[in-house]
């Protein structure tokens, strides 16, 4: 990429109609990176699949560094949606199965579109979204923070506490995007995160 490279949209959509057009073109995107990785998504091939003229992708769009910020943006603002909604579903269910469908949304987030987060994780720092990521995480941690008070668990330094938990968790699934241990069952793996989760949890509780 140049040093010049424009990384962010030319402009945001004000109206219903552009903005269609725009989820369209960053759908076609999340797409081919999805099935041909970071080399296959060319702005023409976007613009094909899409449907869509190459003059209107560049209205919004530069170039290809600024689509794929771009997907990368709009992905890590859904999964942060998906995260929020799904707390709000929790019941009474004691902390372990609450952390387990919570460890579970997580991994199969992250695993069940594994070429797009291989993507993601490599071009984020060259594209200037690394700070969106933690930013997203670190208000998914506040969350998980306030879940965590809620069954009672006070940490004496929270934030420290939510950045060792979160970062822990989520370094094993990323990790596993890249590298997933041959001849490990899914369910093996989240079971292994919850113990681990849980045994964190325990020596907080029991210093």
């Amino acid at each position: 990429m140049s040093k010049k490279a424009r990384i962010s949209p030319r402009k945001s959509p004000k109206q219903q109609r552009s903005q269609g057009l725009v989820e369209t073109i960053l759908t076609a995107t999340t797409r081919i990176l999805t099935k041909g990785g970071y080399e296959t998504a060319t702005t023409n091939r976007v613009a094909e699949i899409a449907g869509v003229s190459i003059g209107s992708l560049y209205q919004y769009f530069p170039n290809k560094e600024a689509l794929i910020g771009a997907v990368i943006d709009r992905t890590v603002e859904g999964n942060v949606r998906k995260v929020e909604r799904e707390l709000k579903k929790l019941g009474d269910e004691p902390i372990e199965e609450a952390l387990r469908l919570i460890i579970r949304m997580a991994f199969e987030m992250y695993m069940g579109n594994r070429p797009l987060f291989r993507v993601m994780f490599e071009q984020a720092p060259r594209l200037e979204r690394v700070q969106n990521i933690f930013r997203a995480r670190r208000h998914i941690a506040g969350l998980l923070g306030a879940l965590l008070e809620s069954y009672g668990i006070h940490p004496r330094n929270r934030e420290l506490t939510m950045f060792v938990l979160m970062n822990g968790a989520l370094g094993v699934i990323q990790t596993a995007v890249f590298d997933f241990p041959e001849g490990v069952a899914d369910q093996d793996m989240i079971d292994e995160i919850v113990r681990l989760v849980m045994g964190y949890l325990k020596e907080l509780k029991n210093p």
